[in-house]
């Protein structure tokens, strides 16, 4: 049960973010194009070139009508574990294509980026008030 509100609260976050993401202009963060909340807090100071830029735009403009398919489905009454575990899933193949993109420096400082939001994660799943 800790884990599927887990997987909730990290699929609403995803696509709170991602939603805020899109409507802002790309070039706003200093002149670097900014790629969508999804992989955006793991690519933190990481700077890429052009061409990983690009890349990884394809990679989520690949990745973005998966999801939002599981998002619907959900909205739609559909099995909610089930659905995201799928989402998990899919979050994960993300995240390895975006990696492999990148140089080993690079993968270092995703690494870090990675651990760090999976504990912001737990750190706010423990902060979090059980349900009656």
């Amino acid at each position: 049960m800790k884990g599927i509100r887990t997987i909730a609260l990290g699929l609403a976050l995803l696509a709170g973010a991602t939603a805020v993401a899109q409507a802002q202009d790309p070039q706003a963060q200093g002149g670097q194009r900014r790629v969508g909340m999804g992989v955006a807090p793991l690519l933190e100071g990481i700077t890429l070139t052009a061409e990983q830029q690009t890349k990884v735009d394809s990679i989520q403009k690949a990745f973005q009508p998966k999801s939002q398919a599981l998002r619907e489905e959900m909205q739609a009454g559909g099995d909610r574990a089930q659905l995201m575990q799928k989402m998990q899933t899919l979050n994960g193949e993300l995240r390895t294509a975006v990696k492999a993109l990148l140089t080993a420096e690079q993968q270092a400082t995703f690494d870090k980026n990675v651990e760090a939001m999976e504990a912001r994660r737990r750190q706010m799943m423990q902060n979090r008030p059980s349900p009656q």
